[in-house]
């Protein structure tokens, strides 16, 4: 959905939300530029990282790579947020530039 404005998901009282579920939420997401913050309830799955990291810094490509979420600063899990430090520089250039040298 790269002409969309979503910014923000929040799902965290969605107590049944499964992992399976969440996965294809972010497999949505993929081409997504804007959103800022996802918020999930607590789910142990490795396969939500997975899902993460390519919506963050996709390394198919150096397109895909230039094309990647570079506004997410905040994914509800502890483990995800070294990776978003990045996303933080106000620059969206910066941050896109220095994810292209960094593939």
């Amino acid at each position: 959905c790269p002409d969309c404005s979503l910014v923000r998901i929040d799902l965290r009282n969605n107590s049944r939300l499964q992992s399976d579920t969440a996965e294809k939420i972010l497999d949505s997401l993929q081409n997504n530029s804007t959103l800022k913050e996802i918020y999930l309830p607590e789910i142990r799955s490795n396969n939500l990282w997975e899902k993460l990291v390519p919506l963050i810094f996709n390394t198919t490509s150096i397109t895909a790579t230039y094309a990647s979420n570079h506004s997410l600063v905040y994914f509800g899990d502890g483990k995800s947020q070294p990776l978003l430090v990045v996303n933080k520089h106000p620059d969206k250039k910066v941050v896109a530039a220095f994810k292209v040298i960094d593939h």
